[in-house]
């Protein structure tokens, strides 16, 4: 498959920052504190996926981000990811597994690399909504000449997709 696809939008903190002028006394400047913006983003993803069981299928996939924030271009963010994923469905549940690798730069300059594991626990609601709870487990290392910093994440959230198209 391949697919590209396109995303407008308002981010109301778009460098996840504080709204504190200062900090442990600092003052700190407009990038170092939360900015809003209006985003612009288009993705590009080809991946494909081959069928091991009548249950259970194994995927890959590739993709690109790129997002450009309007009033706060110092935040225009491109994301670059590898992810394989295995996917099993029985009756109107299923269960994935995915392994995610991702680089990901900030102005033009890599800000960061990651490895992640997601899982997650999906319940069909109806033919094409499905919904569930969701875990991301990984390690993000953020590095620049000087120093190399590594921050584990730890994600619990929630799933709701739409699915539109043949499965």
């Amino acid at each position: 498959f391949a697919s590209v696809g396109t995303r407008a939008g308002y981010d109301s903190n778009v460098n996840s920052a504080t709204e504190l002028t200062e900090f442990l006394g600092f003052g700190l400047n407009d990038q170092s504190r939360a900015q809003d913006s209006e985003f612009y983003e288009a993705a590009l993803s080809a991946g494909g996926a081959y069928q091991l069981t009548p249950r259970l299928r194994l995927g890959g996939r590739a993709s690109a981000r790129f997002r450009k924030n309007a009033q706060a271009s110092f935040a225009n963010s491109d994301v670059y990811a590898l992810g394989a994923r295995l996917d099993r469905r029985a009756g109107r549940q299923s269960q994935s597994l995915a392994l995610l690798a991702f680089t990901l730069s900030l102005d033009g300059t890599r800000n960061s690399t990651a490895l992640a594991l997601t899982g997650d626990w999906r319940f069909e609601l109806t033919d094409r909504l499905s919904g569930g709870p969701m875990l991301r487990v990984g390690q993000i290392r953020f590095q620049d000449s000087l120093s190399v910093k590594d921050v584990d994440q730890w994600a619990l959230g929630a799933v709701l997709e739409w699915r539109v198209g043949q499965d």
